[in-house]
């Protein structure tokens, strides 16, 4: 069953990659960011089938990983998502979805096999995440204009890594929030 998932994974992938492939032939459309086809099923689907083959092999206990191979599976695929994204592919777009669920595989593992991370806490983030998802744009806003405003005085790069943990720092608690009020 565990293989039948992975050819299933596999073969999903290939067919949402012919369907982009089509969309592009008909209509000259390229999956973009932020725009619908990049936030549409056909592209996101093969995430939603990692989450659901990590959980086939999470539950069986066979995908089980001493810390330093997550930490350099993580790493690498992080690492090449950076890579295309700043490459000038233009189909970067259908993929990076899927490399970046494959990363999470990985800092999830890392997460739950190491002592000196905070597992519960990443769970916690798990649980208010669809709510994360719903109003981090009001925080992602503050940290664009802020981002503008430092980009005179600091690396790109370094007000990149610090706006992104503020904003998901921010949006967490703002999505404790609105789980206990709302």
């Amino acid at each position: 069953s565990f293989s039948k998932a992975l050819v299933l994974l596999l073969l999903v992938i290939a067919f949402t990659q012919l369907v982009l492939l089509l969309i592009y032939n008909f209509t000259g459309k390229l999956v973009q960011n932020n725009t619908f086809i990049y936030y549409n099923l056909i592209n996101q689907i093969p995430v939603f089938c990692v989450g659901i083959v990590y959980y086939l092999f999470e539950s069986a206990t066979i995908f089980k990983l001493n810390w330093k191979l997550n930490l350099i599976g993580f790493l690498s695929l992080t690492i090449l998502s950076l890579l295309l994204w700043n490459s000038n592919w233009p189909n970067i777009f259908s993929i990076l979805p899927f490399l970046s669920a494959l990363s999470y595989v990985f800092l999830i593992n890392l997460f739950k096999n190491s002592t000196s991370l905070n597992f519960n806490l990443l769970v916690r983030v798990g649980t208010v995440s669809y709510s994360m998802y719903i109003i981090h744009f009001i925080f992602l806003n503050f940290s664009t204009i802020a981002s503008l405003k430092l980009s005179g005085y600091l690396n790109k790069n370094i007000i990149l890594i610090i706006m992104y943990l503020l904003t998901v720092t921010v949006t967490f608690i703002g999505a404790v929030i609105s789980e206990k009020y709302i």
